[in-house]
C-alpha cells in the first residue's frame, strides 16, 4: 500500500509531490500483482501510477469508508486510513481464519498519540503526533469538535515542539489562525533523530525560514544549537502573536503578561500546564514530544 498526502521528508525525497511519489513508488516491484493507494492530489497519484506502470503492477485506488462505520480512532481523515487498512488486510490474510468481523476490528482499533484525549490533574490533554501541514489541519478540526461543548469555559494552552528538519512556520500559522490559544509552552523532547541538516533561522519580515549566515557545526550534539532552535520557535510564535498566543523558548507566558514560567522539557511543561488555568492543553508538533507526554500520563505516580 502506498499513499502520498503531504510534503514530508522533502530534504530526502524532494519538494514536490511528483518527486516524492517517484521515490515512494520505488517499492513497486515486478512480480507483485497488486498495489493499493487512496484518493489524493493528481500530481502525487500520477507519479505512483507511472511507477506502477513501469513495474507492471496494478495500482488500485481505495475509496474512503462510509461515515456510518464506527472507528476506534477519531478524526474524519481516519476513514481513508481505515479503508486502506481493510483492503490491505483482505489481500494479505485472505486464507487465514477470521477471528472477528471487520466492523469489530475497526471499532476496537486504538492508536495512542493520535487524536488521543487524556485527563490528568483536572486538565484535558489533547494529544496528536501531527507534524505536517495537512496533519495539523486535521488536528485543529479534531480539537474544534472536541471542545465545541465547552465554549463557555474553554481556555486552550499548547505544548509544542517541531524538529529543525521541518518548517515550523506553516504549522504555527495553522494553529494560530484556527485556534484561540491563551498559553504556549515550547518543550524540547528527551530524544531526537540524528540529522545532518543545519537548523535554519526565522526571518520575520518575509515570514520564512532562511539559511544561517554562520551555522553551528555538530548541531545535534551542541547544547547551544539546541537552545538556538528553541529561540527560533519562540520568535515564530511571537511574530504570530496577533493571530494567537505569544510564548518564550522553554517558557510559557499568558497573552497579557511578560512573566515566564521555566519549562525546559515535557515533564516541566506538563506540570506547569496542569497548574495553569487552561481547561484543555494541546500536545502536538513532534512524535518525540508525544512519546514523552504519553510516558508521563501512563506513569502519573512518578511525578510530584
Amino acid at each position: 500500500q502506498m499513499c502520498i498526502r503531504d510534503r514530508e521528508h522533502v530534504h530526502l525525497l524532494g519538494d514536490t509531490l511528483s518527486k516524492i511519489g517517484w521515490h515512494k513508488g520505488g517499492i513497486f516491484k515486478p512480480g507483485v500483482s497488486r498495489a493499493l493507494t487512496v484518493e489524493q492530489e493528481d500530481e502525487g497519484l500520477q507519479a505512483l501510477q507511472d511507477c506502477a506502470l513501469e513495474a507492471g503492477v496494478e495500482l488500485e485506488v481505495v475509496l474512503p469508508l462510509n461515515h456510518q462505520v464506527l472507528l476506534g480512532i477519531v478524526g474524519e481523515h481516519q476513514s481513508i486510513n481505515a479503508a486502506l487498512a481493510v483492503q490491505l488486510a483482505r489481500a494479505v490474510v485472505r486464507d487465514e481464519p477470521v477471528v472477528m468481523t471487520v466492523a469489530e476490528a475497526l471499532a476496537q482499533t486504538q492508536w495512542p498519540g493520535r487524536c488521543d484525549r487524556r485527563e490528568w490533574r483536572d486538565t484535558s490533554f489533547l494529544i496528536d503526533g501531527a507534524h505536517t501541514l495537512e496533519a495539523m489541519d486535521c488536528f485543529c478540526q479534531w480539537v474544534t469538535s472536541v471542545t465545541a461543548l465547552d465554549k463557555s469555559r474553554l481556555k486552550l494552552g499548547i505544548i509544542f515542539y517541531c524538529g529543525h528538519e521541518r518548517d515550523p512556520v506553516p504549522l504555527i500559522q495553522s494553529l494560530t489562525q484556527r485556534l484561540q490559544l491563551s498559553r504556549v509552552w515550547i518543550a524540547r523532547p528527551s530524544a531526537s533523530r540524528p540529522s545532518v541538516k543545519v537548523p535554519m533561522m526565522y526571518d520575520p519580515h518575509s515570514n520564512k525560514m532562511v539559511e544561517q549566515p554562520n551555522p553551528l557545526a555538530h548541531h545535534d550534539l551542541h547544547r547551544d544549537a539546541a537552545l538556538t532552535w528553541d529561540e527560533t520557535l519562540l520568535s515564530i510564535w511571537r511574530a504570530h502573536q496577533t493571530m494567537g498566543a505569544p510564548c518564550s523558548s522553554n517558557h510559557s507566558i499568558p497573552c497579557s503578561s511578560n512573566h515566564s514560567i521555566p519549562c525546559s522539557n515535557a515533564t516541566d511543561a506538563m506540570l506547569a500546564a496542569a497548574r495553569s488555568d487552561c481547561t484543555h492543553v494541546l500536545c502536538v508538533g513532534s512524535l518525540y514530544l508525544v512519546g514523552d507526554v504519553l510516558r508521563i500520563l501512563d506513569n502519573p505516580e512518578t511525578f510530584p
